[in-house]
């Protein structure tokens, strides 16, 4: 029984090529998303669940704070019975000398020693509890290892970096995407922070025990089988006492998060080495992912139903001689489930092909052995059994359902006028004019953010990080710089738009105040094309050694309340003085409204970064005289340049992901909706070919059946817009409440959705109805 069943199958199959490839491809191209998506979610959300002490391991924050001061976690250590151990993190980059030979260190995370026996990560090389125990320890991830050492056995081996010198004493596997950290290329002691900075021993234990700079990530490993979040409101009170971002209203919480909870629920903070997952985004593409896989199961549902015109009294004969519904029941599910076993195969080829576009669309690093794991075989298995289950069991219901007299005198009239097949083309309909409706105002919010007046011009101002040699040799870096046709003002800086930006916290009339402050020289204006009113000395403020000069935005006025003309106010204990008051600038992304900002303009004896700007219509010239300039000054230095444009665009990159992400979903939507749209057109057309038969007979010219068949796809396209409409409105205007500064709702987008769906749909169905119009009458009334 079975064996006839299964020929019957093939046969099937054979028979209908079109339909069996229709079905099969839409499949394959939704389970390919599927798989895809479903490996992405599940990483994500299983985001450090590999620490073998994930559950007893906590971030510690506030409600207005991430980082702290370098003492804190041993306060805690020392006040919170429950905590065992600790350790801080600090993400720094600089420059590795390694026999003469300079790199360029990239990510490079400052953590205790502490850290590998806290968290899991595999070590190749060393033993976790001791790998960092020597202040001048270096661990080493496997691919930078290679880069600076080749293939040798680098344990041991010396190498300077920003100045101090380093050991290397252990190597761990490259990070993975499951974790919260970025991936680092080499993890050192903590403890040597503040000499990388310059200090001494005596300053750097004062750095060490002074809660001033709370710019640090900080975890805590509890004991086990203790409640440490309990004493949340104990060490608040505490602190209170004496740590000042506890005092004035700054910070009123403080939280041991879980390590499983801080992926999704905290900043990611550059300067500490962590990223942030976002859970919107993946309840999106969950979303997007299921209605995918219901507009291929809705095309499964159509073609089939379309195929029943034709198996109708199959299946009334086969009653007829005895067979019972579960049987033929069974018939169509084991043709579902073959199609969709069909259909995963290829999908998972598809997976192979399209893995590597797939991890630069998610910004992943996917290997074949990551996706093609236990956990898929368990998805690829539920794909086949649930699509089959779906698909096959409603169209072999719908069949065996029908009296059996009633099929073998014709096509029941059920199956002629189904409104559930067209309910779904309008479901499909809806789903992909709302992702196109999308994808346009993600687009165009984009396109807003990148061309808004920031306040400043971004264009043409390029940065480069300085190195020990041009530091050295300031004065002349900055006058061959100037001497280069085009360059229009050079600055040195501390901070600068779309990079790293400093804080200053203080108390101003008993009012905490947090201010973004940039510490840069008298050029730095001038380098962002912002106009100065007032002549600006670096002597209008002079603090013992510290001299500089104080320039403030209005927000930054408003929010110290202060009344014109500006002339001071009283910062810490001393009365500084006002140089300028400048316009608001958002230096940083639009997702917020610009912060109150102090400039300090000073005489920048050293400094991180050089700012240059140049004229538009020379720029490629003087890119390429100030490499020339720079490999002068710093020639074993390898060269960090980078555009101000291109620095603030990159907060953007999200929305762009985002916008391409829903960009390919539409497309393949439309695409599998119009494979479903052409077999329903093909439906229509079989169940009404007698119609058109008489209507050309009785004189109707080709255009009208055609249009007369179009109308009847038009009016459920028209519906689909008028759904998709309000819920594509309602998702496009919760997004942008994201942003600070958004475009505004245009109903031309909405029209041009709904036109572009309604033409795809045109040129779909028009095909069919051509075929349908053109045919002999004859065919069709032959036996009438």
């Amino acid at each position: 029984m079975f064996w006839t069943q299964f020929k019957l199958m093939l046969r099937n199959l054979r028979r209908n090529k079109l339909h069996s490839a229709i079905n099969i491809f839409g499949l394959a191209i939704a389970l390919t998303l599927v798989l895809l998506l479903s490996s992405y979610v599940s990483n994500e959300v299983s985001v450090d669940a590999f620490h073998a002490n994930k559950d007893r391991i906590y971030r510690v924050h506030g409600d207005n704070i991430e980082t702290f001061a370098p003492p804190f976690g041993q306060y805690i250590l020392e006040n919170i019975a429950e905590a065992e151990s600790y350790t801080r993190t600090f993400r720094i980059d600089g420059t590795l000398t390694y026999n003469d030979k300079k790199f360029e260190s990239g990510n490079c995370l400052l953590a205790d020693s502490t850290f590998f026996s806290i968290f899991s990560f595999p070590l190749l090389v060393g033993d976790a509890s001791q790998v960092l125990e020597a202040k001048e320890s270096a661990v080493l991830s496997e691919s930078f290892a290679k880069k600076i050492f080749g293939n040798t056995n680098p344990v041991g081996e010396s190498f300077n970096f920003s100045g101090k010198n380093f050991v290397v004493s252990g190597i761990y596997s490259d990070f993975k995407d499951n974790t919260h950290f970025v991936k680092p290329n080499m993890i050192l002691n903590f403890l040597m922070l503040p000499r990388i900075w310059g200090n001494g021993d005596e300053g750097a234990d004062y750095f060490l025990q002074d809660y001033g700079n709370s710019s640090f990530g900080l975890y805590v490993l509890a004991h086990k089988n203790s409640n440490i979040k309990a004493h949340e409101a104990e060490l608040l009170e505490k602190v209170k006492e004496f740590y000042w971002v506890f005092q004035n209203d700054r910070s009123n919480e403080i939280f041991f998060t879980p390590l499983e909870d801080v992926y999704f629920n905290l900043s990611a903070l550059d300067y500490v080495g962590t990223r942030q997952g976002n859970k919107k985004f993946l309840n999106i593409l969950a979303l997007i992912a299921l209605s995918i896989v219901i507009i291929a199961a809705i095309n499964y549902i159509n073609l089939s139903i379309t195929q029943s015109v034709k198996r109708t009294k199959e299946v009334a004969i086969k009653k007829i001689i005895g067979s019972m519904r579960w049987s033929i029941v069974r018939q169509f599910l084991m043709e579902s489930t073959v199609v969709s076993f069909i259909s995963t195969v290829l999908a998972i080829l598809l997976t192979v092909i399209v893995l590597p576009e797939f991890n630069k669309l998610v910004n992943t690093d996917f290997s074949f052995s990551d996706i093609f794991n236990n956990g898929f075989l368990l998805r690829s298995f539920l794909v086949v059994f649930v699509t089959g289950l779906v698909a096959g069991l409603v169209p072999s219901l719908i069949l065996s359902g029908f009296n059996s007299v009633e099929t073998l005198k014709g096509i029941p009239s059920r199956l002629k006028n189904s409104f559930g097949q067209k309910a779904m083309v309008v479901f499909q309909y809806t789903v992909s004019i709302v992702l196109i409706v999308v994808v346009a105002f993600i687009m165009k919010q984009n396109n807003y953010m990148k061309n808004y007046d920031l306040g400043f011009d971004k264009d043409n101002t390029f940065y480069i990080r300085m190195t020990d040699d041009t530091n050295k040799q300031k004065n002349a870096f900055r006058n061959e710089l100037m001497k280069i046709p085009g360059v229009q003002a050079v600055s040195f800086c501390n901070d600068f738009p779309g990079g790293p930006i400093n804080n200053q916290s203080f108390v101003y009339n008993e009012k905490p105040q947090s201010f973004d402050q940039f510490r840069v020289d008298t050029a730095f204006f001038s380098a962002l094309g912002i106009p100065l009113k007032n002549k600006i000395s670096v002597t209008d403020n002079i603090m013992g050694d510290d001299k500089f000069a104080l320039v403030l935005n209005k927000t930054g006025v408003n929010e110290l309340e202060l009344e014109a003309p500006y002339n001071e106010f009283k910062l810490y204990d001393n009365m500084v003085k006002i140089s300028e008051v400048v316009e608001d600038m958002n230096f940083r992304s639009l997702y917020q409204k610009p912060r109150p900002t102090m400039f300090m303009l000073r005489d920048m004896n050293w400094a991180p970064y050089v700012l240059v700007r140049g004229s538009g219509g020379n720029l490629s010239a003087i890119l390429e005289r100030t490499k020339a300039v720079f490999k002068e000054l710093s020639p074993s230095d390898p060269l960090v340049l980078n555009f101000i444009d291109d620095a603030l665009n990159s907060a953007y990159q999200k929305e762009e992901r985002t916008a391409k992400i829903v960009g390919y979903f539409a497309i393949f939507a439309i695409l599998i909706s119009s494979l479903g749209i052409f077999a329903l057109a093909s439906y229509t057309a079989q169940n009404r070919r007698k119609e058109i038969g008489v209507r050309k007979v009785n004189g109707a010219q080709i255009t009208q059946v055609v249009g007369l068949l179009n109308m009847n796809f038009i009016k459920w396209v028209i519906v689909a817009f008028l759904i998709a409409t309000p819920v594509a409105w309602f998702a496009t205007n919760k997004w942008l409440e994201n942003f600070a500064y958004k475009t505004t709702l245009s109903w031309l987008i909405f029209a041009l959705a709904g036109l572009l769906a309604l033409g795809i749909a045109l040129l779909t169905v028009s095909w069919q109805s051509w075929r349908a119009a053109t045919r002999n009458p004859v065919e069709a009334l032959r036996y009438e």
